[in-house]
């Protein structure tokens, strides 16, 4: 999953580099949001209706999938090529 900064010989492109930062700031963001969502489930406690098991569960699970799409979404501007930062960094 690790990978070095310069593979082989020579160093990596500029263009490389940037693709490589923006994954990585894709996915701070994602697991950012990811745990501003259990946090906020295990500050609130159970909503109407749940119990404490329910809504930490249900978090967990948002966080997860949240947690899917944003490295989905990275791996696959990386592997195309594209390059951009996202909204807000």
């Amino acid at each position: 999953m690790t990978r070095q900064i310069a593979l082989g010989y020579g160093a990596p492109s500029r263009a490389d580099l940037e693709n490589r930062i923006h994954a990585l700031e894709v996915k701070v963001v994602g697991l950012t949001e990811a745990v501003t969502l259990l946090a906020r489930a295990l500050e609130h406690g159970p909503s109407a209706g749940a119990g404490p098991d329910a809504a930490v569960a249900n978090a967990a699970r948002q966080a997860h999938e949240l947690v899917i799409a944003r490295r989905h979404s990275a791996e696959t501007r990386t592997e195309t090529g594209e390059a951009g930062h996202p909204a807000g960094l």
